[in-house]
């Protein structure tokens, strides 16, 4: 049974007991308060009205909220404040004042919620295994929006919208294996106090780590920060994902530090797979260095079917231990292809080594139709014709497409891959939309192709999200385009008029009277009675009279008229 609070007092109570606390709107002043049971679940109770869950001011050196041992914990629409300006002496990214720190706690779920206002980390997980940090907004932390430790495996990191400031948006740290992290938005602004990279993993091994759809843009330090302190990892892919206008290292200033300046940079990582990704307003599209750990061993990044595009330089090797390799990549408007090249750079056709002649690009203008039905039989359909630029082809025969979806106070995203061709059936699925998936159809057409798809898009609750489709063709065609998809009741049919009533034909008595003149001859019948089979609607008659002489000449005489009185 679900426990409601309304003050600071009763919420501290409620930690100790557990179980699933529903928060009343408000603020709520906490001084260093455990969660002390597993299982517990942190709510508002209107979700509408986040409650605001606050530091209290000259808090002492510790987290606002912790909790050890304690499994299963939830927070869904909160918001949790940091209180930075009532915190006398507290450095940015030098404090211990995070937010909540949980340690030993499995399977811990944080969705919908606002972390901001903090001298130090949003979120810190330590040997915590399961984790699902979903569609949540960060702004303005002193050190690492989401900071996992000593081993956090099999998590899911996805759809959050975060602000970085003294560090990184996401850091995984003494290895990991099994996330997925995708389709987050990590950003920040270009001053001297935004120094951090937008997804860092640094020291020991990392193993099954999948890094794509997300999007880095407008930040000082790199998009990922690949800090290796040994030669190897496993299964670490990096693909599809969007680096923009990262790696300026302080305000526009571009000094090289190692670490800071590029879309990803680092070191180790043996077999890191760079693939099918977007690089551009860079100044180094790919940097190599041993920053801050000596490595001992070779190692190499598989770099393929990549975009890069207005890059100051494009590879910076500064180890020869250090080699990067691939092919299938469009490489233009980069004005140094490599600098301080002391490792092995090998990368093959189509462009080889760049062309910094930027091809004619017509910019071919692809039609896309975008439906969408909610289990209720809610509908919503948007057709947006999508203008494309030429990027590396696909390592693939398949387009893909990414839905970011929010409609309804609901966010879903995902990509699916499907068939653009001249000959492509649309692919239907089997089962009926049911809870609170959607169900979208997707149709692109091309001037001598077309395909479609249909899916499932799971959802979760969210107030905010974003509405974007992304499309990247096989062939090397991408385009992007915001979503406006309302979902209303399918209008009413019209009902079908009913068929009129054809009138049944009966047999009546007609008296008619007769005249006829023939070559030789005037006939006249008066006032004679003849049966005869008519259709009568109303006062109108039709029908026919047929006359025969005795040898067998005969005439029909069609009837149709008003009958009319006397």
């Amino acid at each position: 049974m679900a426990t409601t609070v309304s003050s600071s007092a009763e919420l501290i109570a409620a930690l100790a007991r557990g179980g699933t606390i529903e928060i009343e709107p408000g603020t709520y002043s906490i001084r260093r308060a455990a969660i002390a049971k597993s299982d517990t679940a942190l709510v508002a109770a209107d979700q509408t009205k986040k409650p605001v869950l606050q530091m209290a001011a000259s808090h002492p050196s510790a987290p606002m909220l912790s909790g050890y041992n304690v499994d299963g914990v939830e927070f869904e629409d909160l918001i949790l404040d940091g209180n930075f300006s009532k915190q006398p002496g507290a450095i940015r990214g030098r404090s211990e004042l995070a937010l909540c720190w949980l340690r030993n706690s499995d399977d811990v779920s944080m969705q919908n919620c606002l972390l901001r206002n903090g001298a130090s980390d949003g979120l810190k997980l330590t040997t915590s295994d399961g984790a699902k940090i979903l569609n949540n907004t960060v702004a303005h932390l002193g050190h690492d929006a989401f900071y996992f430790m000593y081993g956090c495996d099999n998590g899911v990191y996805a759809g959050n919208n975060v602000m970085t400031r003294t560090n990184s948006g996401g850091r995984w740290s003494y290895g990991a294996a099994g996330w997925d992290i995708h389709d987050n938005e990590i950003w920040s602004e270009i001053e001297p106090w935004s120094t951090g990279p937008g997804l860092e993993f640094d020291k020991r091994m990392f193993v099954k780590m999948k890094i794509h759809g997300n999007n880095f843009h407008t930040l000082n330090g790199s998009g990922i920060w690949l800090l290796g302190d040994i030669a190897s990892c496993d299964k670490v892919s990096i693909y599809e994902n969007t680096f923009d206008f990262v790696g300026r290292y302080y305000n526009n200033d571009l000094k090289y530090n190692g670490y800071s300046n590029a879309g990803i940079a680092g070191a180790g990582f043996d077999g890191v797979e760079i693939r099918d990704n977007m690089f551009k307003n860079l100044m180094y599209c790919i940097e190599m260095s041993e920053a801050l750990y000596p490595i001992s061993g070779n190692y190499r990044w598989n770099f393929n079917n990549n975009t890069v595009s207005n890059c100051r330089y494009g590879f910076r090797i500064d180890q020869a231990r250090g080699s990067i390799r691939g092919s299938g990549n469009k490489l233009t408007g980069i004005t140094t292809y490599s600098h301080n090249l002391k490792g092995t750079l090998n990368l093959v056709a189509p462009t080889s080594p760049v062309e910094n002649a930027e091809p004619i690009d017509s910019g071919e203008v692809i039609q896309t139709i975008l439906s969408v039905v909610d289990s209720a039989g809610k509908i919503g359909t948007q057709t947006i014709d999508i203008k494309t630029s030429a990027v590396a082809p696909r390592n693939s025969t398949l387009s893909l497409a990414t839905v970011k979806l929010s409609v309804d106070g609901r966010y879903g995203t995902r990509n699916v891959e499907f068939l653009v061709s001249t000959a492509s059936p649309e692919t239907k699925l089997q089962t009926a939309v049911t809870g609170t998936d959607l169900l979208v159809s997707l149709t692109l057409k091309r001037k001598a192709s077309s395909g479609s798809v249909q899916f499932l898009l799971p959802t979760l609750e969210a107030s905010a999200g974003y509405n974007e489709l992304k499309i990247r063709t096989a062939d090397g065609r991408y385009g992007e385009a915001k979503l406006n998809i309302v979902l209303a009741e399918p209008p009413t049919p019209e009902p079908e008029p009913e068929p009129a009533i054809e009138p049944t034909p009966v047999e009546n008595n007609i008296h008619f009277t007769l005249s006829v003149d023939t070559r030789n001859q005037r006939l006249y019948v008066n006032e004679k009675v003849g049966t005869s089979k008519i259709k009568t609607e109303g006062d109108g008659i039709t029908g026919y009279l047929k006359l025969r002489t005795a040898d067998n000449y005969y005439i029909e005489i069609p009837i149709s008229g008003t009958m009319v009185k006397g």
